[in-house]
């Protein structure tokens, strides 16, 4: 846990914490393997994840405006971390889009904090012509 405050609008002074943060940590994103764990887990504990989750889900119910302001800031930071948090909040959108409650209970804790990857799948079968 990195102790950030949890982000819950765009005007929260925590998101500059949190980008000076990402900033401090791009050199790391240098090598071949490089992984952003470090930032995935710092956008978990700021609170990051529930920008993408309807209130009655736990979440902040930030409209589509606000999320991609969020983007846009922390993208500002780190490019690569707020692509990865594009995938991830599509499958958290999936994920209660299925109104499977049993499911959205089970894999909440995992949607909203930083330490488990979460993504959706792209095929591209229908551009490269082999449906």
């Amino acid at each position: 846990m990195t102790g950030f405050c949890a982000i819950e609008s765009l005007d929260s002074p925590n998101f500059t914490d949190l980008m000076d943060h990402l900033e401090s940590l791009n050199d790391a994103l240098e090598g071949a393997d490089a992984w952003p764990g470090r930032q995935l887990a710092a956008c978990g504990d700021a609170g990051v994840y529930h920008w993408f989750l309807p209130t009655e889900f736990g979440g902040r119910g930030w409209s589509t405006q606000d999320q991609l302001a969020g983007y846009i800031k922390l993208g500002s930071a780190c490019v690569t971390t707020s692509f990865l948090i594009t995938q991830r909040a599509a499958a958290m959108r999936r994920i209660v889009a299925s109104e499977n409650r049993a499911l959205i209970e089970a894999l909440y804790e995992s949607m909203v904090g930083g330490d488990r990857f979460m993504t959706i799948g792209i095929s591209h079968l229908t551009t490269s012509h082999r449906h």
